[in-house]
């Protein structure tokens, strides 16, 4: 071996035993795992390249000058072994350093997330979501629906809200469910809270904010970093007004999050479930003020789906959201088809299948409400399917069924939560308490549906936004229709609900007592009506109405609605209290009532 490739052999082995030394050394009891076996790697890497230096030449026969010329290239290659391992390990350490510094963070995180009420039982997939009855649609369903509320999510909407609208029983939760398992499929949806009254955590406006922040510091490590950085300084956060939790836990790491590096997603989506269903009424119009106005120039969405409650309804429409979509406004023929098509599948293990006709009554029966398809599919597959199920749709479809059985015990629970907030509010003076069930008994004993200015006249309020008033806190059972607001129930369940004393309990309304009451309304808008004799003004009370080209139009004119609505349902309404007061003459009642028109189809 040549004297300088020698010499440089000597000064590499010496440094490889140096270093081999220094390993050995820091090889002590307790070392982790994984910094052990680093320092094994090393350690046997060196002891090979010791050996390699220390074997003695092979190539002696070929003279001295292609010995030196092998040695040269041995040594070369030791070092290019030697460079190439370090600058591995160099790398590996600088990516565990990387590692280190993230999961440090990440338990910075940790340790101030964990002051936040994440509330895990409202993520849309928890483990809470089964005993709360959440699930996606049945395959087939709400596919226009869910088509509408994902074009949004994907699209380029200047609104940052979308609300999903829908009166009680409408499938909302879902319909909601199903898109925040469609979002998540595609990494967009950032978090997600399904309120419920049944579960504490879930029924607390204040909770909202912090747990979708959570969410979001899971999804995002940008986001996860920025909020931790926040929280160093403001640890009680979630204890603010809902509007701090938002600016400190939501806007402020989510724009600093997005300076520091873009987002993994252009288009982030929140799920907001039920809202309607948060104990404060007030804080959550709150939420909606916060969301309304703090999130248009933020990377992100959010879906808000709810009964139309005051509260609710009023800030939506104040700031004129315009992506929405109400469920109970859809084309009755396409929510048939999907209820159909729900109970078809769910009904599918019943042995022997029902009969065309049975299933034909039950999608006739739901309405527009998926929950009353629901508690029918449920009711009749009690038990597997073993306890009689061609018994129970029987009792179902039956138009006089006992109460006995429970049958309707989820539907009567969602009607009974309804009217508690309604009629139930401690706030409520007696009098506004009475007004509000004088209004809604007439809605449910009417024999046909009246407007609300026409409740207004008939019952003497003489206010219609008194009346308005009245309706709001009772919108999820009962549906104001179109520019003349009439008003009526939302599914034929609920009048069937309220008529039943077993079932609606203190709600129940007696149709009987309900019925005189009304017919004295009626009687005495007649009475209040000018002029009492040919209020039409027609040129002879002898002249057939069929002769008079114009009497559409007169009656029109002449008769507002409410009193042509009493003058066609006083002769009912008083027969019905005629019979429970021993035969009262109704012709006596209707005594100064001149002429009924018979003009647009009403017996008058």
């Amino acid at each position: 071996m040549e004297g300088a490739v020698k010499s440089e052999y000597d000064a590499l082995q010496h440094r490889l035993q140096a270093l081999l030394k220094v390993l050995e050394s820091n090889s002590e009891p307790g070392t982790s795992p994984m910094v052990a076996s680093k320092v094994i790697g090393i350690r046997e890497f060196i002891k090979g390249e010791l050996e390699s230096i220390e074997r003695e030449p092979s190539g002696k026969q070929h003279g001295r000058f292609l010995a030196a010329k092998v040695e040269e290239e041995r040594f070369v290659g030791c070092c290019h072994r030697i460079q190439e391992y370090m600058d591995r390990l160099s790398l590996d350490t600088s990516l565990s350093t990387w590692r280190l510094e993230d999961q440090n963070a990440k338990d910075r995180m940790s340790s101030s997330v964990r002051l936040l009420p994440s509330s895990p039982s409202a993520w849309y997939d928890s483990n809470a979501g089964k005993d709360l009855q959440r699930r996606e649609c049945t395959p087939g369903t709400r596919v226009d629906v869910l088509a509408n509320i994902l074009a949004w999510a994907n699209g380029n909407s200047k609104d940052a809200v979308y609300w999903l609208n829908g009166m009680a029983g409408t499938g909302k939760t879902t319909i909601a469910y199903s898109v925040c398992t469609e979002l998540a499929s595609k990494h967009v949806l950032a978090a997600s809270f399904f309120c419920s009254r049944l579960r504490e955590e879930c029924s607390d406006v204040n909770k909202i904010i912090p747990s979708i922040a959570y969410q979001l510091a899971q999804f995002s490590p940008p986001f996860r970093r920025a909020l931790s950085m926040v929280m160093e300084n403001n640890q009680d956060a979630h204890h603010k007004m809902l509007n701090e939790q938002f600016e400190t836990l939501i806007r402020k790491p989510l724009l600093a999050a997005l300076a520091a590096q873009p987002l993994e997603s252009e288009r982030l989506v929140v799920v907001i479930d039920a809202l309607d269903e948060c104990i404060n009424k007030e804080s959550t119009r709150d939420i909606l003020d916060v969301l309304l106005v703090k999130s248009n120039d933020l990377p992100i969405k959010f879906i808000v789906s709810s009964r139309p409650e005051p509260q609710i309804r009023d800030r939506m429409n104040d700031n004129r959201i315009k992506s929405k979509l109400v469920l109970h406004e859809l084309d009755t023929g396409s929510v048939h088809t999907d209820i159909e098509t729900y109970v078809r599948e769910e009904l599918k293990p019943m042995s022997p299948a029902p009969a065309e006709s049975q299933i034909q009554a039950l999608v006739k029966k739901a309405g527009i409400l998926f929950i009353y398809a629901a508690t029918a599919v449920r009711y009749v597959g009690y038990d597997n399917f073993q306890s009689d199920p061609e018994d129970r749709l029987r009792a179902i479809l039956a138009e006089s069924k006992s109460q006995d059985d429970g049958e309707n015990e989820e539907i009567d629970d969602l009607y009974i939560t309804v009217l508690d907030a309604a009629l139930g509010n401690r706030r409520l003076r007696k009098v506004e308490r009475e007004g509000m069930q004088q209004v809604l008994h007439t809605v449910v004993c009417a024999r046909d549906p009246l407007t609300v200015s026409g409740l207004s006249e008939l019952l003497q309020i003489h206010n219609t936004e008194r009346v308005r008033a009245v309706l709001r806190p009772l919108w999820s059972v009962l549906h104001v229709v179109g520019a003349n607001e009439l008003v009526t129930t939302l599914h034929a369940s609920f009048p069937d609900f309220m008529f039943n004393p077993t079932r609606s309990r203190a709600y129940h309304c007696d149709s009987d007592t309900h019925n005189r009451i009304l017919a004295e309304h009626c009687l005495e808008r007649i009475k209040r009506a000018q002029p009492q004799f040919n209020i039409c003004g027609l040129e002879s009370s002898y002249l057939p109405d069929d002769n008079v080209p114009d009497i559409k139009q007169r009656v029109t004119n002449a008769i507002w609605p409410d009193l042509l609505y009493a003058g066609a349902t006083a002769g009912l309404s008083v027969d019905k209290a005629a019979a429970m007061d021993g035969g009262a003459e109704p012709d006596k009642i209707f005594k100064g009532w001149g002429r009924v028109y018979e003009a647009d189809g009403w017996m008058v």
